[in-house]
This record gives structure tokens, C-alpha cells and sequence, in this order.
């Protein structure tokens, strides 16, 4: 009996690295494809003010926004998004009621405030800046969607 030829079994073991390196690199390019699934995430939100507060050194007024509610007379639905932004040169804290706080807005700065409460009947919300209260602004909030 002839012993078994050592070179047959290197070349049996190397056919079989390079078949493992080539599944390997195969998988590998074919995960740098395109995505087709969707990926998990948070749901996109537009962030389009419908009416903006401006608070300055002279006080508050609703402005622009939109344009799709009114601010003459400042009636809106619930969905409506209201952006408070700081115009003036100091810094202005603007509340209204319990239903929203800005904390302290910085001259140039912006919140966003999402009125989304489920309403059976209209209500008035008074707007005050926390450095004059006597300053302050009223909207009424209507249930309903936003039109």
C-alpha cells in the first residue's frame, strides 16, 4: 500500500480557504446594496408654524405664520402649531396659562408649541411675558381639526 501523496491534502485544504474567502467576500458585497426595508425611526412632523408670537421689549403681537389661521381675531383649532420666537434685545419668558412655559428664550431664539389636547369646548388662553404680565395677548382654541 502506497502511503497518502501530503501535497493532496494541501490542495484539498487551500480549495477550501479560498471557497470560504470567496462566500465571505460574496455576503460582504452584496450587504453594500440598497436598502430595500424600511428603517425604523421617528415619524416625520413639518414644522411650519401656522401663526407665530413675536416677543420683544415692546410686548406681544401675532404675526404671519402660514397664513392658514387667523390672528385678527386670534381664534385656532387644536392641531395648530404656534411658534414663540424672541425678537427683542433681552431676554423674555412668555407663559400661557397652564398650557404652556418657553422658559427663557434668548434674543433670536424659537419654540414650538404643538396645542394637540382633545377639546369639548372653545377656551381663551392669555399670553404674558414673565418680565410685565400687564403685557400680554388672547386666542381662543376651538375643538376640532385644524382646517
Amino acid at each position: 500500500m502506497r502511503p497518502a501523496d501530503p501535497s493532496r491534502h494541501r490542495r484539498r485544504a487551500r480549495r477550501g480557504v479560498v471557497a470560504v474567502l470567496m462566500a465571505t467576500v460574496a455576503a460582504g458585497l452584496t450587504s453594500c446594496g440598497e436598502r430595500t426595508a424600511t428603517e425604523p425611526g421617528i415619524p416625520t412632523f413639518d414644522t411650519t408654524p401656522n401663526v407665530v408670537l413675536v416677543v420683544d421689549d415692546d410686548g406681544l403681537r401675532f404675526t404671519g405664520g402660514d397664513g392658514s389661521v387667523s390672528t385678527d381675531p386670534a381664534r385656532w383649532s387644536t392641531g395648530t402649531l404656534l411658534a414663540v420666537r424672541n425678537d427683542g434685545d433681552e431676554p423674555h419668558r412668555v407663559q400661557g396659562g397652564t398650557r404652556f412655559d418657553t422658559g427663557v428664550l434668548e434674543p433670536g431664539e424659537q419654540t414650538l408649541v404643538l396645542f394637540d389636547e382633545a377639546l369639548t369646548a372653545p377656551t381663551t388662553i392669555t399670553v404674558t411675558d414673565d418680565d410685565d404680565p400687564s403685557r400680554a395677548v388672547t386666542f381662543e382654541l376651538v375643538p376640532g381639526p385644524r382646517p
